[in-house]
């Protein structure tokens, strides 16, 4: 019986310890480079993603000393996007939160920055927030969401199909995370152009 209790509690003990490592943060500040961000070759190839470059920069940092400066040029007169990808594989299971922090310089002249975060989980389940956040000019914007909200809450959060190709059925396999900034506008409803930058900092997964 004594046996038995020790080896549950030890086995009880791995167990935590595995979900606390599985748990641990992953942050991105950009200190060190780009660390696997960029602009995928599928958002190059369309003529909706205007995201022309990125680099490491000094400017609007966040948390840190470091940020990363996303070159644009959103013509104004249609709906475009800058998006930004990591293909790092990793597991969500445990996490409570995804955040990224975005900056958009004032001069850049428009209301109509939005931004959301995708995954890419599964079979290739491509996963976005249902709701983008207004990304206001001359501000940092946290945009964040949970990647586990349980079932009743998980498709007001991210759009899916139904819940066999939600993110909450396929956490243990996210392929990829994105960000996308669009310019939320239409032929009829037309705003500013802006060739500028976009920065993203202390992006979170914790």
């Amino acid at each position: 019986m004594k046996i038995l209790l020790t080896a549950g509690l030890i086995a009880g003990m791995m167990l935590m310890a595995g979900a606390a490592a599985a748990a641990e943060p992953i942050n991105y500040d950009f200190k060190n480079g780009p660390d696997g961000w960029m602009i995928p070759d599928w958002a190059m190839e369309q003529k909706d993603c205007v995201g022309k470059s990125v680099e490491v920069s000094t400017d609007e940092a966040f948390g840190g000393t470091h940020a990363l400066k996303i070159m644009t040029a959103y013509p104004g007169n249609d709906w475009t996007a800058a998006v930004i990808e990591n293909d790092r594989e990793v597991t969500l299971k445990g996490y409570k939160h995804i955040t990224d922090r975005v900056y958009i310089p004032k001069k850049a002249k428009t209301d109509l920055l939005y931004g959301r975060i995708i995954v890419t989980a599964g079979p290739w389940f491509f996963i976005q927030m249902r709701t983008p956040v207004h990304l206001e000019r001359g501000k940092r914007t946290e945009i964040k969401v949970p990647p586990d909200d349980g079932e009743r809450g998980e498709l007001l959060l991210w759009q899916c199909n139904n819940s066999d190709e939600c993110l909450l059925a396929h956490l243990d396999r996210v392929r990829k995370i994105a960000l996308c900034i669009k310019y939320n506008v239409s032929a009829k409803n037309q705003g500013p152009k802006y060739n500028g930058p976009v920065y993203a900092d202390d992006i979170t997964i914790e």
